[in-house]
């Protein structure tokens, strides 16, 4: 092989992977804080010989939905200070 065919090669394994990793992120950054990700990686050896990974989700939980600490949550009617509700 020579320089310019192994420069060649290199560039391309580099793109696809670019490719695979911005696929990967259209995928996830939407799902980044409305769920639980479980993330990993899954190694293969290229071609060429050298180690590589590709990105994997195993698991996805839905977060239940956070309330803020202010927020009390009752079954009575709201009353306004000084009038009677429903009276």
């Amino acid at each position: 092989m020579t320089k310019d065919t192994k420069a060649g090669a290199e560039e391309a394994v580099v793109k696809e992977l670019q490719g695979r990793v911005e696929e990967f992120n259209k995928e996830l950054i939407p799902l980044l804080g409305k769920y639980e990700l479980g993330l990993g990686a899954s190694a293969f050896i290229n071609p060429n010989g050298t180690v590589g990974a590709r990105p994997i989700m195993f698991d996805a939980k839905k977060k239940p939905e956070e309330k803020p600490a202010d927020v009390v949550e009752s079954t009575e009617p709201a009353k306004e200070e000084g009038k009677v509700v429903g009276g």
